[in-house]
């Protein structure tokens, strides 16, 4: 997980959390195709009757995972993917829940006011990864053990420009939560 508090930039990327069983990607390969018809994604970035159409598809999205997908000590963290155990991401997902219910406390107890919407922020924070751990707690109940996380990204993450603008922009469209495999994203600024 990354948190940026500092400022924001009008770069972003996307980060897909692909949850399924099996530790090789071969296995993750063959429900990306089994699920091939949610990764047609195109977007348009043309302006004023200029069309600058971005695509991609399952192909797409298999050839970019195992271009950046290592276990390489090379690559720091941000940079590395690969396929890790499911409880990782539960873990992930709790310390970021008491991380932002820790932040709404000190928000609350603050005497200078800065920022009086901080602490209902921070709250809205809290849900969101509840709601998202309840879902991946779902896919634990249902078998699914091992997720990889990649981020696809307008300008930056381990995929980015071009094609995977479309993946980005288009990630309300790539959500499945199916008996076999599931795929959440986390937008990132």
């Amino acid at each position: 997980m990354k948190r940026k508090d500092d400022f924001i930039t009008n770069s972003s990327s996307t980060a897909f959390f692909f949850i399924f069983s099996g530790k090789h990607k071969e296995k993750l390969f063959k429900l990306i195709r089994k699920y091939k018809n949610k990764f047609d994604q195109s977007i348009d970035y043309g302006y004023g009757g200029q069309h600058d159409v971005r695509s991609c598809d399952s192909g797409y999205v298999i050839d970019s995972i195992d271009n950046v997908i290592t276990e390489s000590k090379d690559y720091d963290e941000y940079s590395q993917c690969k396929i890790q155990p499911l409880k990782k991401l539960i873990k992930d997902y709790k310390d970021q829940i008491e991380y932002w219910e820790h932040e709404v406390e000190k928000e609350v107890k603050r005497k200078d006011k800065r920022d009086p919407d901080a602490a209902q922020r921070y709250k809205e924070y809290a849900n969101e990864y509840r709601q998202k751990l309840s879902i991946i707690e779902e896919a634990k109940l249902k078998g699914l053990s091992s997720y990889l996380e990649i981020e696809f990204g307008d300008n930056h993450g381990q995929v980015n420009g071009g094609n995977a603008s479309a993946m980005d922009y288009n990630h309300d469209e790539l959500i499945i939560m199916e008996d076999d495999f599931y795929l959440l994203n986390e937008c990132r600024h």
